[in-house]
């Protein structure tokens, strides 16, 4: 029970690193050449539960579940290769599988799962962060209501959900969000276009803490004060990050329907609502991008968003990215 409510925390803030809509950065439409480096390994090779493309990856990648890759076509036989990698927010592991994937793919498009309001998270921890280090409290719970106009009881939970973040980060050696940070290395250095493709952050923590009764915020906060005090085992919390990275779908379903149990609007508005909004994202770039030529994107985002923002963009439903996107912001 330890660990499910320790990804129901991780996944309440995690999952509000947000990014705005089309928020353009670098862009070099140029094709870098391919990385060289293959992994050489017979058993990988021979191991039938992994497609082609991934096998021919540089190692760890073969063994990310997490890794997929889809094609977008469209009307004019143009058609985008979109790869899309789930991540843990604490890990190095992540920051690392980024790396990889990027020296290897040369992408034209790095799309990140982070808003303008969390455009912080690219700068050092030292740099990024706009209050203060000895900022008590209700000091940081003050800036977040002047910065982001939320109530004060949205903003108590917010500090709060940031605090039990940063100290899980911290207890396993790691610094939050540091796949986002490698990303933005990597497109200073080579320039492929940078787009920062989530919801905003104040939209979703809004509709969040409103679709909650009274009961289930006095249950949410009282759920992140005990949180604060009951640390998980840190090799507790790494080993489940690693299930979820090689694709343990038990482990995942079982902490998805942990908070769909305790949190059924907390589900729809932080996770299912965020699956659409950044498949209509992505969907919105391909589009433009598809007028020219063809084009390789990488989607970084949360391990938990990667099965829903697939299945919006192979099976859809029937509506378009702006119809869909205006039932959700």
């Amino acid at each position: 029970m330890m660990i499910l409510w320790s990804f129901f925390i991780l996944s309440l803030l995690l999952a509000l690193v947000q990014a705005t809509p089309g928020t353009v950065f670098k862009k070099n439409w140029g094709r870098p050449q391919e990385a060289k480096t293959i992994m050489n390994n017979t058993q990988l090779l021979k191991n039938d539960t992994i497609p082609v493309w991934k096998k021919v990856l540089p190692h760890p990648l073969p063994l990310r579940r997490t890794l997929e890759r889809i094609h977008v076509p469209f009307p004019n036989g143009n058609k985008v290769e979109v790869y899309i990698l789930g991540t843990s927010h604490v890990s190095n592991d992540s920051s690392a599988d980024v790396r990889v994937l990027l020296e290897y793919t040369r992408p034209d498009v790095v799309f990140l799962e982070l808003c303008d309001q969390r455009i912080p998270m690219l700068a050092p921890k030292s740099e990024g962060d706009p209050v203060p280090s000895n900022a008590t409290f209700w000091d940081r719970v003050k800036t977040v209501q002047e910065s982001s106009g939320m109530s004060r009881g949205s903003a108590i939970g917010t500090v709060l959900l940031t605090q039990v973040q940063d100290e899980y980060a911290e207890s396993l050696g790691v610094e939050l969000g540091g796949e986002f940070r490698a990303a933005w290395e990597y497109c200073q250095r080579d320039n492929p276009i940078c787009i920062l493709g989530d919801r905003p952050l104040k939209i979703t923590l809004c509709r969040s803490w409103e679709s909650l009764s009274w009961w289930g915020k006095a249950k949410c906060l009282a759920a992140l004060v005990w949180s604060s005090f009951q640390k998980p085992d840190p090799q507790e919390l790494r080993e489940w990050m690693q299930n979820i990275l090689e694709g343990n779908s038990d482990v995942l379903t079982e902490s998805m329907a942990e908070l769909r149990k305790s949190f059924p609007t907390l589900d729809r508005v932080i996770l299912k609502e965020r699956d659409a909004y950044l498949a209509c994202k992505i969907y919105q770039t391909c589009r433009h991008l598809q007028r020219s030529r063809n084009h390789t994107m990488v989607a970084i985002v949360g391990a938990g968003h990667g099965p829903g923002i697939r299945k919006w963009l192979t099976d859809g439903n029937g509506q378009t990215p702006e119809e869909i996107l205006r039932g959700i912001v």
